[in-house]
């Protein structure tokens, strides 16, 4: 790693602005910053800095008023059979559904004893399938290529659960699966996986133009679109431009999804990403 320190200097005002915009998420320091940075030749340095002024990044307030949204169309959907809803994570224990649990309840003010009730785990799900008229709502963080939500509704990704979530609908009359935001293909995708039964609600929509390297992305030119792949190979990632060539620069502030550039999470003896992701 090289130090541009003139160059850490004469941008010093941005890169505490950036401190101060991902400061929520864990281990990101002015320092943390400043060494990511340091990791891009001295010409691309003002590239790096590009990258994370583009960065989508989502802090509680942005996930509260997205989880407010959701359940607003929620209310618009359903109306009075909002009463019959059990909000559950979706995917392992250990996966981001559960502290979406959290979240989406904070963000909607549904923190009384009778509404705690409405928020299960994944291992009440049996008895709930006991109830009449039950509507099951998945809560998420984020779909991008939208495969692993399919690889969990088959019950081919490895989970808690005994079985594939796709289970749970005999009984069910509808089931949501609820995200902060949502790339437009990957939502396309789970449509028609699952035969339109799990339906997709979401804060805020993403599209190609939202993607680092697209032809659609306005947020780079097509030399510094070269360069970010260059770096992203240079990674040793198996997802160098993100899981399914995503592309994206969606960082949440508990975690980074696989989705975005290597650049911004993988950590490999080539290159340390600012937001390492935590499983």
């Amino acid at each position: 790693m090289h130090y541009d320190n003139h160059f850490l200097v004469s941008h010093n005002t941005e890169i505490e602005s950036l401190t101060r915009t991902f400061g929520s998420y864990p281990s990101i320091t002015k320092v943390s910053i400043q060494e990511w940075l340091n990791q891009f030749e001295s010409y691309d340095m003002e590239l790096g800095l590009k990258i994370l002024k583009n960065v989508i990044f989502f802090d509680k307030t942005k996930i509260y008023n997205a989880y407010a949204s959701v359940h607003k169309l929620l209310k618009h959907i359903l109306g009075k059979k909002l009463s019959q809803v059990y909000f559950i994570p979706f995917g392992k224990i250990s996966d981001s559904g559960t502290h979406m649990i959290y979240l989406y309840k904070s963000a909607n003010n549904l923190t009384n004893a009778e509404s705690m009730k409405k928020f299960k785990g994944v291992s009440d799900i049996v008895d709930l399938l006991l109830a009449d008229d039950l509507i099951i709502v998945y809560l998420d963080d984020f779909i991008g290529s939208g495969m692993q939500a399919i690889k969990i509704w088959k019950g081919t990704e490895g989970r808690d659960s005994a079985q594939p979530f796709e289970a749970h609908l005999p009984n069910a009359k509808k089931v949501f699966l609820a995200v902060v935001a949502a790339y437009d293909e990957g939502v396309q995708k789970i449509q028609k996986e699952t035969n339109g039964k799990l339906e997709v609600l979401y804060g805020t929509s993403l599209s190609d133009k939202n993607k680092a390297l697209s032809p659609n992305s306005q947020a780079f030119t097509p030399k510094e679109k070269e360069r970010i792949n260059y770096y992203c190979n240079l990674t040793g990632s198996l997802f160098p431009t993100g899981f399914n060539d995503m592309q994206s620069t969606v960082v949440f502030e508990h975690n980074c999804p696989n989705d975005s550039l290597s650049i911004l999470w993988c950590d490999t003896p080539r290159w340390k990403g600012l937001f390492r992701r935590y499983n």
